[in-house]
């Protein structure tokens, strides 16, 4: 599920004119977000927004994809091909130069390569003027850019979400009313006293479906392990080696029943059981009957990772380029994963559709238009990490949460105003461009 507000939809109107609308009716209008913070040991707070407030679209993941797949003929649409890599290909040369696919500058002489070739596991290799490697956070195409990359960096949280139909909100489990999207936390972003430690979403997910999401702080990944292995165990869905990997920054690449890399997966056994004791735990009662109404089957498990900051998104020589989480994943707590992509789409037809087929002029011009914006969104996003010590790198020391709240703030009202301000909002107090 995906949340789209502004700049998302304008991104996607300068693409193609009718896709606002069309994924509008595929989801729904947020007519009102009610966020109930409720810390042990403290007064509880409920703070309410109607649609004028919060100007969003809740969307169904595969929604969005079948309005993005219209728009293309079927035939160049090709699945079951997962990347694991790619060479450039110099004209007067048959196979790459030293150095392979890694980045840095132009190749020999300073020439940009004249093709790529894109490989994929157990399918041929495709060669190509332009690849784009919008392949996700454990992105096979990033790996082979920059070598050296640290690889995805887990955020201290474990997530777990299910979408299943419910007419009305209440078909199945009274959930909601239609357009409502409902909030829950133990805590504040930003308060000392209260950083969150566990949050429940609740919400109309357009098309007679329900969305709900549990997302706990963890220190470590911690998968749920099958009933006869404890938590972490090697094996089964515990996921012990890939935990071990994403923690020391490298990633993961487990195989088994319940996924791979940062996931424990569709239905892991024991998830069900495991989100409902944490609700418990919490004293949530209310929110029982909701997890409660759904098999287990339809849950999905998995840890929350980003990437660092590139300075470079393009290869050494000129042909291969990241795009959407392979270039800057985030933690999801802002929202703007989705629609950063879709920007950066925008961008880069933008500079594609001026400079072809001078594809490394065209990837130089996408890079500026996108790096300090893309890098300062996954800054804010590093600002609702589970882990203190990854919140704190990225918060700017000693504001009081009034001003952190000012500043996301700002920030929604500055992002928004794509394509306008790309760098920063110069009429801000805390978003202007850099160079001011």
């Amino acid at each position: 599920m995906i949340e789209l507000g502004p700049n998302g939809f304008a991104a996607l109107g300068e693409l193609h004119e009718e896709l606002p609308a069309r994924l509008k009716h595929r989801g729904v209008l947020n007519l009102e977000a009610r966020y109930r913070f409720m810390p042990p040991g403290r007064e509880s707070r409920t703070i309410t927004r109607d649609a004028s407030q919060s100007r969003t679209y809740t969307i169904r993941w595969a929604e969005t994809q079948d309005a993005l797949a219209e728009l293309v003929p079927p035939e160049v649409i090709h699945c079951d091909h997962a990347a694991t890599g790619y060479d450039e290909i110099w004209d007067e040369q048959d196979e790459q130069p030293a150095g392979g696919g890694g980045g840095g500058g132009p190749g020999p002489a300073g020439r940009p390569a004249s093709r790529a070739v894109v490989h994929f596991r157990s399918q041929p290799s495709v060669t190509a003027r332009l690849v784009v490697g919008a392949d996700g956070v454990f992105s096979a195409v990033r790996a082979a850019m920059f070598p050296g990359d640290p690889g995805p960096r887990y955020l201290g949280h474990m997530n777990w979400n299910c979408v299943f139909p419910n007419p009305g909100g209440n078909t199945v489990v009274d959930a909601h009313k239609p357009g409502q999207l409902l909030f829950a936390a133990d805590g504040r972003i930003g308060d000392p006293a209260a950083e969150p430690t566990l949050m429940l979403v609740v919400s109309d997910a357009g098309g007679d479906h329900t969305f709900w999401q549990v997302r706990a702080q963890s220190e470590a990944p911690d998968f749920t392990a099958p009933p006869d292995r404890p938590p972490g165990e090697a094996g089964g869905d515990g996921h012990a080696a890939d935990s071990r990997a994403a923690v020391q920054g490298r990633g993961g690449a487990s195989g088994g029943p319940g996924g791979r890399r940062g996931r424990g997966g569709m239905g892991v056994p024991g998830s069900k059981a495991r989100v409902i004791q944490r609700i418990k735990s919490a004293g949530w009662d209310w929110a029982v009957p909701i997890l409660e109404a759904v098999p287990e089957s339809c849950l999905f498990e998995r840890a929350l990772y980003d990437r660092l900051p590139l300075e470079r998104w393009s290869s050494r020589g000129g042909r291969v380029v990241l795009l959407g989480d392979s270039a800057h994943a985030m933690h999801p707590g802002p929202g703007q994963g989705a629609r950063s992509a879709f920007e950066d789409a925008h961008q880069l037809v933008l500079a594609v559709e001026a400079l072809w087929p001078d594809v490394p002029s065209a990837l130089e011009r996408y890079q500026r238009a996108r790096i300090v914006r893309a890098t300062r969104v996954q800054l804010l996003s590093a600002e609702y990490s589970g882990l203190e010590a990854v919140r704190e790198a990225a918060r700017p020391a000693g504001l009081s949460q009034p001003q952190l709240m000012e500043r996301r703030m700002e920030f929604r009202d500055w992002f928004d105003q794509y394509p306008a301000n790309m760098d920063g909002d110069p009429e801000s107090t805390w978003w202007k461009p850099p160079s001011s």
